[in-house]
Parts: C-alpha cells; structure tokens; sequence
C-alpha cells in the first residue's frame, strides 16, 4: 500500500508540475512564448505524460520499473514526505522561485529513474530563469488550492 501512496504522490506532483507550466508559458511575454508553447506541446509534454504513465506502472516485481529504483533515488517514504512537504509549504506561500528549484530536487531523482523527465525539468529551468523572482505568485497560491495535488494527511 506505500508504494501506491508514493506512486499517487509522485503522478500528484508531476500533474501540478504541468498545470504549472502551463500557466507560466501563458504568463510569457508573446515574443517567447511561441518558441516554449512549440516546445511544451510537441516535445516535452508527451514526455512528462509518458514518465507519469511509467510511474504507474512500478511495482515490487517488475523487471522493467521495479520500486527499488524509486527507493534508490529518494523518491519513497520518509524522503518523498519531504520533498511533498516543502512542495507544499512553498506552493501556498507562493514562493514561486523556491517551489521550481525545489522541483528541480525532485525532477533530478526522477531524471535518474526515467531520463524523459530531463527535458521537462530543462525547460522548467529555463522558465525559472525568467519567473524566479522572491515575491509570492498569488496564482500560484491560487492553482494549488484549486487542488490537481493535494497531498494525503500523514498518519
């Protein structure tokens, strides 16, 4: 049962990853957001729905996406509660900048397990460089409450 858990916390945070980013390509100014929409929809989307898909798919058995692999990378249990915990701090803060070097975190690990997840956290790096400024994002704020992730209670 953990490890379907973490697996729903992980897909949770990867689909709230993608609703933000889709968010901040539309906050682009028109002169950039053509190339990075190009990017997005063609590109790096279709390989962040795939990795969410190969997240599923993990199980205790499997040769070809066994949990053992997320274990090694800190991306279960106690260490994926921490991760989930601060996400979650920072998402209703607003603390936009923090939240997306904080992913960087978790899309670093996953990169590890799935190399598909590199192209999404390159092109959340270069959305970084233009948005990581330190006051809160009230959209920010506003997109996590709306729910998409809203982490489970810890027992």
């Amino acid at each position: 049962m953990e490890l379907e858990n973490d697996k729903n916390d992980l897909i949770g945070i990867l689909q709230f990853a993608e609703k933000l980013i889709d968010h901040l390509i539309g906050r682009l100014p028109e002169s950039e957001r053509q190339l990075f929409t190009e990017a997005w929809v063609e590109e790096v989307r279709p390989k962040l729905k795939a990795v969410i898909e190969d997240v599923k798919k993990i199980t205790m058995q499997s040769a070809d996406f066994p949990a053992s692999k997320l274990s090694d990378h800190g991306l279960t249990g106690k260490s994926l509660e921490l991760k989930k915990a601060r996400l979650t701090s920072l998402a209703q803060q607003g603390f936009l900048g923090r939240f997306l070097r904080l992913l960087d975190s978790l899309l670093d690990s996953l990169g590890e397990v799935f190399p598909a997840t590199k192209p999404v956290k390159e092109l959340k790096d270069c959305l970084e460089d233009i948005f990581a400024g330190t006051k809160p994002d009230p959209y920010l704020i506003t997109l996590f409450n709306q729910g998409g992730w809203v982490p489970r209670p810890s027992c």
